[in-house]
């Protein structure tokens, strides 16, 4: 049996770096936002590298790593927590001395659009791979055979769509998850957790309640979960293993 992969290890390893340095820019990007925020020249600069502390970024990365490993890969869930992280890239504004409204990332607008993003990125990269790999689709045994277990073993039947309808909502719903278990975290671990979650539309700040923490958690977690269920329910797609 033929086993040529479509995506070397060394690739994957490298797009996992790629998509949470992407998603940082992005967030960071979303950031200039605040500037326009009326109330960017009373709330003044954050106490950003005060907050950086060990405990806060190992609770923002173990935060976003539990909801990955809902994907049941080991290189997801690290994903998902160096993307929780990239979030705090809307502070970078703040740290260089801007007095604007903060934490624009952290509202449903920007989730929403990074995730579409992310999804069209993936897909393109994964394009790009397969056009400089097409043996991977020609050279595979037939894909009923018991001895299947990946994407690698899968002959003719394999469309390359299937595996682009795959992978941009695989890469939708980590980025999802990580932003929600982003907030889940901010929101666990302090008392007084406000989020501009409507941002550009409106610029208030919205209070959540320190008890909500790890609902907000579980949500990211189910998300993932539902997400894995629904590809599970259909073998075609369950199969599928490119990252």
């Amino acid at each position: 049996m033929l086993r040529d992969p479509i995506i070397s290890s060394r690739d994957k390893l490298l797009i996992v770096i790629l998509i949470a340095l992407i998603f940082g820019g992005m967030s960071f990007c979303y950031s200039f936002f605040g500037f326009f925020s009326p109330h960017a020249k009373t709330i003044g600069r954050l106490d950003v590298f005060g907050s950086l502390t060990p405990q806060e970024i190992g609770g923002h990365f173990a935060f976003g790593f539990v909801a990955g490993l809902a994907f049941r890969k080991l290189r997801m869930a690290v994903l998902c927590g160096l993307m929780a992280l990239a979030v705090d890239a809307d502070h970078v504004l703040n740290v260089a001395g801007f007095e604007i409204h903060g934490r624009m990332s952290h509202s449903i607008p920007f989730i929403i659009i990074a995730s579409v993003l992310v999804g069209i990125i993936t897909t393109l990269i994964l394009n790009y791979l397969m056009r400089g790999n097409d043996k991977s689709f020609t050279r595979r045994a037939n894909w009923p055979n018991k001895g299947a277990n990946s994407v690698n073993d899968w002959g003719s039947h394999l469309s390359p769509d299937i595996l682009v309808l795959h992978t941009f909502s695989r890469f939708l719903i980590i980025t999802a998850s990580a932003a929600i278990s982003h907030i889940a975290y901010d929101t666990f671990v302090d008392a007084h957790a406000n989020f501009p979650l409507v941002v550009p539309f409106v610029y208030t700040d919205f209070y959540i309640p320190q008890i909500y923490g790890l609902p907000i958690e579980g949500a990211a977690i189910l998300l993932v979960c539902l997400w894995y269920r629904a590809v599970q329910g259909n073998m075609h797609a369950s199969r599928i293993s490119v990252f």
